[in-house]
């Protein structure tokens, strides 16, 4: 098979963020380290595996910024990457900004040769923090896999479920999605409403920060939509499952393939009494093809 370009690659990408509060039973290094226990596989599947086996052709890297532009460090993972890191935000007894693990098979001018369906080649594993959210961490990962039909394969997408679904009922998460439209940690519906990370964070447990294939909405939010028998009563999810800590995870479709402008509706109609005010409007270079060009106001 011949390489292509970018524009003609057949692949498919999933994103996911997850909002967590930090605390005594949580701390951040406890949470970092489940969050990369949990999610290297799902997210690079044997990407990272051929790096730690001497595959040239594949670089990953972590980089860490406490300050932009003035504190920032970068090394080539390793096995003790993640021991470092974190002995090192103890010995400085503060977070840092993002920590960002990048993997990527390497490419030829930006030509590659199609792999196998459901092949990782390029993703990435991130925690932020910020100051207006000093008790929170914020985890995002993104991956973008050889698929002919343009969407992550179904086994990829069964495999970021089970851990984003395990992950958050582990951190008791406030928040979290998977879809294919993030941006790092801003949502689909952030960027469309021109809404910043820091607002969107800091709201998020009065207002839904968005919708998607798969929403996890806090327990604060779930009891103004009426609770569990509710969310199942609305016909919008094809799986509603109950937390510990009284969040739900939403999930429409069984494979995102099937999450149509028909289920994108549904998902928005059910979830809209909480989701911020504003009108969803197409944006250079983006149609925003998972939203609903509506005001959620008018169905509070």
């Amino acid at each position: 098979m011949e390489a292509v370009a970018p524009e003609d690659w057949p692949c498919g990408s999933l994103t996911t963020i997850i909002d967590v509060d930090l605390q005594a039973q949580l701390t951040y290094e406890s949470a970092v380290r489940l969050w990369f226990e949990l999610m290297t596989e799902p997210v690079f599947g044997d990407l990272l595996h051929r790096h730690r086996h001497g595959d040239e052709r594949v670089s990953a890297d972590l980089y860490t910024v406490y300050s932009w532009g003035i504190d920032e460090h970068h090394e080539p993972f390793g096995d003790r990457s993640l021991d470092r890191l974190l002995k090192q935000v103890d010995e400085r007894g503060r977070r840092p900004e993002w920590v960002l693990l990048a993997v990527e098979e390497e490419s030829d001018n930006g030509l590659r040769v199609p792999g196998a369906t459901g092949d990782c080649f390029s993703a990435a594993l991130a925690v932020r923090c910020l100051e207006e959210s000093r008790e929170g961490a914020h985890f995002s990962a993104s991956g973008t896999y050889w698929s002919p039909d343009l969407v992550a394969p179904a086994a990829v997408q069964a495999d970021w479920c089970r851990a984003v679904k395990r992950f958050a009922s582990q951190t008791a998460a406030a928040f979290a999605n998977i879809s294919d439209d993030n941006e790092r940690v801003r949502t689909a519906l952030d960027s469309a409403l021109d809404r910043s990370e820091a607002e969107s964070i800091t709201m998020s447990r009065s207002v839904l920060r968005g919708y998607s294939w798969v929403t996890v909405c806090g327990s604060e939010l779930v009891g103004r939509l009426g609770g569990a028998s509710a969310l199942e009563a609305s016909g919008a999810f094809w799986r509603v499952h109950m937390f510990d800590h009284d969040a739900a995870y939403l999930q429409a479709t069984e494979r995102l393939n099937d999450y149509d402008s028909a289920a994108i509706e549904r998902v928005f109609r059910a979830l809209s009494p909480v989701l911020p005010a504003g009108v969803v409007k197409p944006t250079w270079g983006n149609d925003w093809p998972r939203l609903v060009h509506d005001d959620a106001s008018r169905y509070h």
